[in-house]
């Protein structure tokens, strides 16, 4: 009786993925998250706006069908093409994690919240703007889409969401920003403890970044659609 073959597993190419997914985009978080730090009415939120939108649009161009070179060979290939993915994403999520510890520990030092607070304030929204990136660029199969989604979500959530709610409180589980603050204001309207609603948020915002990199992981799964075969042939 013939033996079942185990399965083989590919190693990740590391080195290529942190090229690939331009790490220099850290510094840029890290900057902005720097420059938040001198105004006194965002410093303790300079990791929350930075995070998901530099995230966002490093992770839209991160794997774009149509720009990626040679996808057909990379198809044809023993190794999944989904592992580029895997490879980058992985590299995106080290390089925005580590300025988001350090941006972590430098506003509980100067603010006295506890670092749970503030990672909970800005790894939701950075879950989401990295699913935003990643599936806008991947349905539209340009980075330049999944990029300009980012620009125009990120900013308009944060500047223009708390006034939305205000008008439909209801959308409060997709504002990326929301605050417990805003919480505690809409406990009353929902009849339900403020800490209730903050976790609602959080979770449904986490699960809409998870959820949009599911969409794109299956998607990869389909190599007529990652060469987009049906599109040429409308």
């Amino acid at each position: 009786m013939a033996a079942t073959p185990s399965p083989h597993y590919w190693p990740f190419a590391w080195r290529m993925a942190f090229r690939a997914s331009s790490p220099w985009f850290g510094i840029i978080s890290g900057a902005i998250f720097l420059l938040m730090m001198i105004i006194p009415d965002l410093r303790g939120r300079g990791v929350e706006v930075a995070l998901p939108l530099i995230a966002g649009i490093q992770a839209a161009l991160l794997f774009s069908p149509d720009d990626e070179p040679a996808l057909e060979m990379q198809l044809a290939a023993p190794r999944p093409v989904s592992y580029i993915l895997y490879e980058r994403l992985a590299a995106v999520l080290i390089a925005q994690g580590i300025v988001g510890v350090i941006g972590t520990i430098l506003i509980s030092a100067i603010t006295g919240v506890t670092p749970l607070v503030v990672v909970i304030g800005w790894l939701p929204p950075t879950i989401a703007a990295v699913g935003l990136g990643l599936l806008g660029t991947f349905i539209s199969r340009r980075s330049s889409a999944g990029v300009l989604a980012v620009i125009l979500v990120i900013p308009s959530m944060f500047l223009g969401a708390d006034l939305l709610i205000m008008r439909f409180p209801e959308l409060f589980p997709l504002h990326f920003f929301f605050q417990p603050m805003f919480a505690a204001i809409g406990a009353g309207y929902f009849n339900a403890v403020p800490e209730l609603l903050y976790a609602i948020n959080r979770i449904a915002i986490t699960l809409l970044g998870v959820l949009a990199m599911l969409r794109l992981i299956f998607g990869m799964r389909n190599a007529e659609s990652l060469l987009g075969v049906n599109r040429k042939s409308d």
